[in-house]
């Protein structure tokens, strides 16, 4: 009898965890016709740069040096955003929110790393909320502080991402709802790698996982804005997607060297994953930014150590047949950052500052172009900040 007893509450436990788990709703595998095709040649071109000179108006270029002093000092722009007064670096590695003026001029830092309440842990993600004019801060505790950004001090808003979902990237889409990227690793209930918070509230959950643990490097960040459109990508698989009523729509297919695919499989993480590492050819998609006619890709080839870079005319629907290794702007190497409003945003680090005084400097009858031209005149220092680079598309 004890034991019949033992068995019958094993079997209500266990129908009991059955009943409790949650439900998962696997998303359908997306029919690749019925969204824009663009076609990508991960060959990299016989020139080694990507020259932006015949893409934009050089008449309308302009150098933004960044101010340098002891507390404005960065390492790395992580993520750049600007408004119609202020330019915001965000430097994850030194865990430091920058403000600085539009003429670059150092404002103040946004926040503070600390364990206060007001304060930021490790940075994972941030944001300029331009619905609310606050700087959007997560970090690692799953705290999100927003800091008002004319003076730095905390705002009402502030709360805690539920245990649930665990985002790893956020990005304001009104002025109280998020689109959120979970976490990699699947745990618990963490079951979506999408989702939109509103007032605190999980309110839609898509991009099922369909197993019980994934573990994928991360790319720099899974949203990007074009225009006052919230776009959305996963660095695994090649769907470009646009946040449209707290949900996501498939907008671009990116095609890597014609890869004759009539549907993508999107809740299988594993598929995609085990081809990238079997195929040589397979494309990890770090960075997107988009203008009118032009998308920027930056993305990585399983075992190929080089990232490569392409620039693809969303209306010819190809990338020119070229990939690259770097950014150049007449002859000096940049980093792009942002696409705003069809303007380039990109950055010139000190290293390539510092060449091209040598450069004028050492070789004899060396035709300076107007662009290091202007980055001469500036007269900078060997250990300043990134200079920004700011340039009209045609």
């Amino acid at each position: 009898m004890r034991r019949i007893y033992t068995i019958v509450c094993l079997l209500l436990v266990v129908l009991v965890n059955s009943c409790s788990k949650k439900k998962i709703s696997q998303d359908p595998a997306l029919n690749i016709k019925e969204i824009s095709t663009l076609q990508i040649n991960t060959s990299l071109s016989e020139e080694p740069n990507l020259l932006l000179d015949k893409f934009v108006d050089l008449n309308s270029l302009e150098l933004i040096p960044l101010e340098t002093t002891d507390q404005s000092l960065f390492g790395v722009i992580n993520k750049l955003y600007l408004s119609d007064s202020s330019v915001l670096v965000m430097d994850i590695g030194m865990n430091k929110i920058l403000h600085f003026n539009s003429q670059g001029k150092f404002v103040k830092l946004i926040g503070q790393y600390g364990k206060g309440p007001d304060e930021y842990l490790d940075i994972i993600d941030t944001r300029f909320n331009k619905f609310t004019n606050k700087v959007d801060v997560f970090d690692k505790t799953l705290k999100l502080i927003s800091y008002d950004l004319n003076s730095g001090t905390v705002s009402n808003l502030k709360t805690r991402f539920s245990e649930e979902f665990n985002p790893i990237y956020f990005c304001p889409v009104d002025s109280n709802s998020y689109a959120l990227y979970n976490h990699f690793v699947v745990e618990g209930e963490r079951l979506y790698r999408f989702g939109v918070m509103k007032n605190d509230t999980i309110i839609v959950e898509k991009l099922a996982f369909n197993h019980e643990r994934t573990d994928i490097s991360s790319t720099a960040s899974s949203f990007y804005n074009y225009g006052d459109t919230v776009r959305f990508f996963e660095r695994f698989i090649p769907v470009v997607y646009s946040v449209v009523n707290n949900s996501i729509s498939p907008k671009y297919y990116l095609n890597f060297d014609n890869d004759n695919q009539d549907s993508i499989a999107i809740s299988n993480p594993d598929y995609y994953i085990e081809r990238k590492q079997n195929n040589t050819k397979e494309a990890w998609i770090d960075e997107i930014y988009e203008s009118d006619q032009y998308m920027f890709l930056m993305y990585s080839v399983s075992k190929d150590v080089e990232r490569r870079c392409t620039l693809i005319d969303k209306i010819a629907k190809n990338n020119f047949n070229k990939s690259y290794g770097e950014v150049k702007l007449q002859g000096v190497t940049i980093y792009l950052k942002k696409i705003e409003e069809n303007v380039i945003y990109g950055s010139i680090k000190a290293g390539e500052i510092l060449k091209i005084y040598n450069n004028s400097k050492l070789k004899d009858n060396y035709a300076l172009t107007n662009l290091e031209k202007k980055i001469i005149d500036l007269k900078l220092g060997e250990y300043n900040n990134d200079l920004l680079v700011k340039v009209k598309l045609k």
